[in-house]
């Protein structure tokens, strides 16, 4: 199944099983695991073999009894059982986040061209309170098109005056955007709980995290996470994605016995990690449990924890 956000479909974003968030005293720390690395290289066979290649489909939402409009630009719908009801002010402050410009710039499914485009899909922008999400993403499986960045965020900034900043303060989704109307977004509250700290050593560059952020995978397709080694297991833990200067390190750890998720939910959750905590020089962790097992994603530093000796 496609990264495409499965909540446009009208599901949760997880499927399979209900995570919740664990006390930060009992997460395993990367430290005492042996961890594998991977940097951001779009050349590198190791980062592609990480990154999923996933069969895709046009999220299609019902405009009835919601708001909706079609745009010079593309095609906007506001929807607070889907999305949410963000602050305005949360969702301005997370619009800010994305970048300016009006050169035409390549967006792609990440999964098919990696780091070759300037804005690898998805992408996520979050608030620095963490309560609003912007994300942008190809309509189909090996997607590509043109934009200019300020035109995208001229259709989310209507999108937010529209939806968000209205009486009801709903999220919403706008579609067909880009040369080729293969571009969508959504604008969505955000109850991702997550916890900031002053960093164990060097302070994490929140600019640098995006790197490390393209590197991920985010296939929403359940697979069965465990520690590496363990038989039957789709994804052996720890990992860590780095960029090259080691300047921001996003951890995936776990402890216990394997359990199901999807690395959606865990790329979407380090992101919100970046925004709220890298960005202002703290360390994050969002972290889940199932039973006796804990789920984490660390965001530091690339130095903050020590890497074993042993690292692959």
């Amino acid at each position: 199944m496609s990264y495409i956000p499965l909540i446009l479909a009208g599901f949760a974003a997880s499927t399979v099983v209900s995570l919740a968030l664990i006390p930060l005293q009992a997460i395993v720390t990367p430290a005492n695991h042996s961890v594998t690395e991977v940097a951001f290289n779009s050349s590198n066979p190791t980062s592609q073999s990480i990154l999923s290649s996933t069969s895709a489909y046009v999220p299609s939402v019902s405009a009835s009894n919601h708001s909706s409009e079609s745009l010079a630009y593309g095609y906007y719908q506001c929807n607070a059982k889907k999305f949410g009801q963000p602050k305005f002010n949360s969702c301005r402050e997370a619009l800010h986040q994305m970048p300016n410009g009006w050169d035409l710039s390549t967006y792609g499914d990440r999964t098919v061209f990696g780091g070759s485009v300037d804005f690898p899909l998805p992408a996520r922008y979050a608030s620095i309170d963490g309560a609003c999400i912007i994300e942008v993403f190809a309509a189909k499986q090996g997607a590509i098109d043109r934009l200019e960045p300020s035109h995208l965020k001229m259709s989310i900034r209507y999108l937010l005056d529209k939806c968000v900043r209205d009486e009801e303060h709903e999220g919403g989704f706008a579609k067909y955007l880009g040369e080729n109307g293969r571009l969508s977004v959504f604008v969505k509250q955000s109850t991702t709980q997550f916890k900031c700290f002053v960093p164990m050593g060097l302070s994490p560059i929140g600019s640098a995290c995006q790197l490390p952020l393209n590197t991920m995978p985010v296939s929403n397709s359940t697979e069965l996470f465990g520690e590496r080694g363990t038989q039957g297991i789709d994804v052996g833990l720890p990992l860590r994605y780095t960029d090259p200067r080691d300047e921001c390190a996003i951890d995936v750890v776990i402890e216990g016995p394997p359990i199901r998720a999807d690395w959606y939910d865990l790329w979407g959750a380090a992101a919100i990690v970046v925004a709220v905590c890298a960005r202002r020089g703290k360390d994050g962790v969002f972290a889940k449990t199932v039973g006796e097992t804990e789920l984490a994603v660390w965001v530091s530093g690339g130095n903050s924890l020590p890497m074993p000796e042993n690292t692959a």
